[in-house]
């Protein structure tokens, strides 16, 4: 996430662009979703609920190597996206 400019309107201002950011990211995690919703599922669990690969492979049921390579994929996509 980049770091939010400091501006003459204060927090107000940075309020706003850290929900045009958060919005951006959401739009971006739905796209995800829609191609391939475990991966979402990672991302949500990784960066949302803060669990570790283990974790996020036991809860989705897959070997920790898999979520790791999943994991990366995902991170590739949203990077794109967000980039766009």
């Amino acid at each position: 996430m980049p770091v939010l400019p400091q501006t003459r309107l204060g927090r107000n201002a940075n309020l706003g662009y850290a929900l045009y950011f958060a919005r951006q990211y959401d739009q971006a995690l739905e796209g995800l979703a829609s191609f391939d919703s475990q991966q979402s599922r990672i991302v949500e669990l990784k960066f949302f609920g803060g669990l570790s690969i283990e974790e996020t492979a036991e809860v989705i049921g897959i070997s920790p190597a898999t979520a790791k390579r999943e994991w990366a994929l995902a991170k590739s996509w949203l990077f794109r996206e967000l980039s766009k």
